[in-house]
């Protein structure tokens, strides 16, 4: 029609999507950035006296949970590893620089993402699991268990992790649980040769799992309840390796950890990593170190 306005991308796309799926998308968007002010509030982020921090989070940050970012305490990372495990400063820093230059976790994940995963950064730096990977490429586990996927940040970080020891000739397995079906989604096909992946809780599925298979490192990141902890830290001792870490994910949200150490005669250590320019306040990660005598 003569003088008819040309339809733009945007109201192209409406069409096409049509206005169900448009309320949905609406919803979500609203759903988002409650979800952000609250987390505004938890972390105690003042708009009013960080109205940067606070406004690039609210605009421009996509994740409302599973946060990565950067970490502002590197040497503090080389140091804490140091001390536990033994790791020479410079292997520890080389390690922190391969998170820094792997593509799988600085890159957004290509072909395999659908397009509504709109809640993962182009960039995806490991933030507090980077503690994980720097135990992971020391202890060098042969079977690593990881309890609690969600959308598979911690999974990846691992499997890279693992990735790199094989490379160095300690091949190593890992064997996840989450009883949410698509949890673990943001892992790509290509790299879950090494991955077990187990729909279901600890409480289900690890005693079956670990039959006839000794534990190198047990990550915990899962429901902080004592009970379970408990249930997973002492049957994963069980089926322990000579060596053993249980990395809690919870830091000190619990004390089921820093009672199974000083049972077991072991040390018990806590690490925070401090967050680069983001609102996210991190509670840290406890450590202990098993061996046979």
């Amino acid at each position: 029609m003569p003088g008819a306005k040309p339809i733009g991308v945007r109201d192209r796309l409406k069409q096409l999507m049509g206005p169900r799926w448009q309320a949905r998308i609406r919803r979500a968007g609203r759903l988002r950035l409650l979800s952000k002010w609250q987390n505004l509030r938890r972390y105690e982020v003042s708009v009013r006296e960080q109205p940067g921090l606070a406004l690039r989070y609210l605009l421009l940050d996509p994740e409302v949970e599973s946060f990565t970012f950067d970490v502002d305490n590197e040497t503090e990372h080389v140091d804490f590893v140091g001390e536990a495990l033994g790791v020479p400063a410079e292997q520890a820093r080389g390690w922190i620089e391969e998170t820094r230059s792997d593509p799988e976790l600085n890159e957004r994940l290509g072909s395999h993402m659908p397009l509504r995963r709109l809640s993962v950064k182009r960039r995806n730096p490991p933030g507090n699991r980077l503690i994980w990977y720097l135990v992971a490429r020391s202890l060098k586990p042969e079977l690593t268990v990881e309890a609690g996927i969600l959308n598979g940040m911690g999974t990846l970080v691992l499997l890279r992790a693992l990735a790199r020891n094989a490379a160095e000739g300690s091949p190593g397995r890992l064997v996840s649980f989450d009883p949410v079906p698509e949890a673990g989604w943001l892992v790509p096909e290509r790299l879950a040769g090494a991955w077990e992946r187990h729909a279901e809780t600890t409480t289900d599925g690890l005693e079956r799992a670990l039959a006839g298979r000794e534990v190198g490192l047990l990550v915990h990141d899962s429901i902080h309840d004592p009970e379970v902890q408990r249930h997973d830290f002492e049957l994963a001792l069980r089926h322990a390796a000579p060596e053993m870490a249980i990395l809690d994910g919870g830091g000190l949200l619990t004390p089921v950890l820093r009672e199974l150490a000083r049972e077991r005669a072991t040390q018990h250590r806590y690490f925070r990593e401090q967050p680069r320019d983001h609102v996210y306040k991190a509670i840290g990660s406890g450590l202990a170190i098993f061996r046979r005598p």
